[in-house]
């Protein structure tokens, strides 16, 4: 009788000690992050998240990046339609409509949305970083989202070829604060795009290539410009 109380207590005090130790393990480390967001074809209205404190509603336009707004919490953001879903406990909510992996370290982020090409009325995000720091203003950041290396030259000034699912930072050489510049990019020896595009120095551009559905080898370039805010003078 003693021998099974002693056993009892031996277990009851290292279940005490493991379990917090496993839940802590398996709960997500929380992150911050500044997030904007994009959709690729189509406005999404409507999208909820779990927010620190309490459900927050998220819109997605494909005109151009929402103002950008503070996250905190597991690198994973789960997005319903249906907000009542969030009022479930964890595990009795359905799957996600569309999934966010962040940065384990946050930071700036921004946030592709895509039609999940395998469910109707879901979503596939991308996550990129979104920091100024290498970005200056007159530049140009091309996200290659092809299979293939492209090549970009920017007012007859050929670049090194953008890997695969990667982005460049390119400033043109210098000219006229405004003008028109040659954009002309290339898969291989084939040059895929020709075309003349408006510069500004006060602003930064952000331009996505993906394959076009138009036909094989072709690209659909969509580009998207922000203004540079001017700093204030200094306290």
């Amino acid at each position: 009788m003693t021998y099974t109380y002693f056993f009892k207590t031996a277990c009851y005090l290292i279940l005490s000690l493991v379990l917090p130790a496993i839940s802590s393990a398996q709960a997500p480390t929380p992150i911050k992050a500044e997030i904007v967001t994009l959709s690729w074809e189509g406005n999404i209205k409507d999208l909820w998240y779990q927010g620190s404190k309490a459900p927050e509603k998220l819109d997605v336009y494909e005109s151009g990046f929402t103002m950008p707004f503070e996250y905190s919490g597991p690198p994973n953001i789960a997005f319903y339609k249906d907000k009542a879903v969030l009022a479930l406990d964890p595990e009795k909510r359905p799957p996600p409509d569309a999934i966010a992996k962040l940065p384990k370290n946050g930071g700036s982020v921004m946030l592709l949305f895509t039609a999940d090409p395998n469910d109707s009325g879901k979503w596939d995000i991308r996550s990129f970083d979104n920091s100024l720091s290498n970005f200056p203003p007159g530049s140009y950041r091309i996200f290659n989202l092809t299979d293939s290396p492209i090549q970009v030259a920017i007012d007859k000034t050929v670049n090194p070829a953008i890997a695969a699912k990667n982005l460049a930072v390119i400033s043109p050489p210098s000219g006229e604060a405004i003008r028109d510049i040659m954009i002309q990019i290339a898969m291989g020896k084939n040059i895929a795009y020709s075309s003349q595009w408006g510069h500004r120095d006060v602003r930064r551009a952000t331009v996505f290539i993906s394959p076009s559905t138009r036909g094989e080898g072709r690209l659909e370039i969509r580009k998207f410009f922000q203004a540079v805010i001017p700093e204030g003078p200094k306290p």
